[in-house]
């Protein structure tokens, strides 16, 4: 005699899943996977570029408001113009710097930031695949000829000083990543800083 027991399912449902359908199931989450992948490696890229980006624009206004403010430079001493030099020759680099000898230039070097001399701070981009790709400066025309930028601030006024080009009335910082994508932080000679993607 043969008795089926009660609850138990019919032999057609206890065989599992064909191979046909665990390929299919694993095929899907392969696809999503790697769709994930490709938007969070682009989404890391795109971050890094703004990180970047908003950090040096960070680092000229903070030179704008060192020079426009009462930061004492040396005791008793608070009229020295502060600024921020760029150069192609230190193309991850930016140096914050006291114009202590008046010429809108630093002039200790963009190797080192000695502690006695101009350099208040030397900013070093943590991510090697971005540099500075070109300095640039406008009056009627654009030129990016430059291999060294430096923008200082004096007070009273906000105005940007451009070194080397009394007359341009913006300047520009190029980035470039290994990818090829470029950015582009304009200072105004007016004092607005901005990036320009």
């Amino acid at each position: 005699m043969n008795r089926a027991r009660p609850n138990t399912l019919p032999a057609a449902y206890n065989e599992g899943f064909s191979l046909v359908e665990l390929l299919v199931a694993i095929g899907i989450m392969g696809l999503i996977s790697a769709v994930t992948l490709a938007q969070y490696f682009s989404a890391e890229r795109k971050f890094a570029h703004e990180t970047i980006t908003e950090e040096i624009v960070l680092g000229i206004r903070e030179a704008q408001v060192y020079g426009l403010g009462s930061r004492e430079a040396a005791p008793g001493d608070f009229d020295i113009p502060y600024g921020i030099a760029f150069s192609t020759a230190a193309p991850r680099t930016f140096i914050l710097f006291r114009d202590s000898n008046g010429d809108d230039q630093y002039s200790d070097g963009f190797g080192s930031c000695a502690v006695s001399g101009e350099c208040v701070q030397r900013t070093v981009f943590n991510d090697n695949r971005y540099r500075i790709n070109a300095l640039c400066t406008t009056a009627q025309t654009e030129s990016c000829i430059l291999s060294e930028l430096h923008l200082t601030y004096r007070r009273p006024s906000p105005h940007a000083r451009i070194a080397g080009a009394p007359t341009a009335t913006s300047s520009r910082i190029e980035l470039r990543s290994q990818t090829g994508e470029i950015t582009s932080i304009i200072v105004t000679r007016p004092g607005a800083v901005f990036g320009d993607r």
